[in-house]
């Protein structure tokens, strides 16, 4: 595993087909890699470009492009389902998740190519539209740069001395630290009014989210 996920972090996806979720992070990552001359990247960096994506959208936004759950690894920052899809992960994934992506998707080591053509229905032109800024900004880095970059960020920096004492559990991230500053920053800087409204946005949801379960 890249990032030392365990078999007993299971993602809920008992549907005969794809989920919304899953076909969301998917059609992010194939968006990111037709982005590239070759649409092809390295497993690691495609991972961490839909990082610096989630983060950049949510500050302005309030929520992330992926929709999907983060956790922080030894590697940095990472959404669970865009783990588990460049890893083709099947304690995570049904099988019949890998067969859909299977139809998309070419993995060859630490390499993930995008091989048909997906639609891109579940992303937003905003959406789209910070995929492409964020590669833009951050695609010629290599995945040691990214890993590095994401080690930066509040959302991770919590969890440091824990990777330190050589404990590689994944921790789970509460999205509120997106909305945090380290002490200095060129990549994701926010006006400060837009900030306050993405958080207010983001909590709002999350209790309507609650009310609903």
């Amino acid at each position: 595993s890249l990032y030392g996920m365990k078999a007993d972090m299971v993602y809920d996806n008992t549907d005969a087909e794809p989920s919304e979720g899953l076909l969301t992070v998917a059609q992010a990552l194939a968006y990111l890699l037709t982005l590239h001359p070759r649409h092809k990247m390295g497993q690691l960096q495609l991972v961490q470009l839909l990082w610096a994506a989630d983060r950049r959208h949510i500050r302005h936004y309030g929520g992330t492009i992926s929709e999907s759950d983060y956790i922080a690894t030894i590697n940095g920052p990472a959404s669970i389902l865009a783990l588990a899809i460049v890893e083709q992960n099947s304690h995570i994934l049904t099988p019949n998740d890998i067969a859909y992506l299977h139809q998309f998707f070419t993995c060859d080591n630490r390499d993930i190519a995008l091989s048909a053509d997906m639609d891109d229905d579940c992303l937003s032109d905003l959406a789209k539209d910070m995929l492409s800024a964020t590669y833009t900004l951050l695609g010629n880095k290599s995945a040691i740069e990214l890993g590095r970059l994401s080690r930066r960020y509040p959302e991770w920096i919590r969890f440091r001395a824990l990777f330190a004492s050589s404990n590689c559990t994944p921790r789970t991230i509460d999205k509120l630290d997106f909305f945090r500053n380290p002490t200095r920053d060129k990549y994701f800087v926010e006006d400060d009014e837009i900030l306050h409204g993405a958080r207010e946005i983001f909590l709002e949801d999350c209790e309507l989210l609650t009310a609903v379960n």
